[in-house]
């Protein structure tokens, strides 16, 4: 055993994140602000789930293109 530690990925929990904030493509300041201000509060857990991790990169994406 190589004592690594294997992450799952809980369908429920990114439900969760997915009805709190829908992503989409951000159109306009507004929207971009509530996807900055979701992803900050994501980058600043202490501690982020695989489910966090993998949308948080959704949100950084959607940021970006914007």
């Amino acid at each position: 055993m190589s004592g690594k530690m294997i992450r799952t990925f809980d369908a429920k929990s990114y439900t969760d994140l997915l009805v709190r904030y829908q992503p989409k493509p951000i159109a306009n300041e507004a929207e971009n602000e509530a996807a900055s201000a979701v992803a900050c509060e994501l980058e600043h857990r202490p501690v982020r789930s695989l489910e966090s991790e993998l949308f948080l990169e959704v949100l950084i994406t959607l940021i970006e293109k914007f």
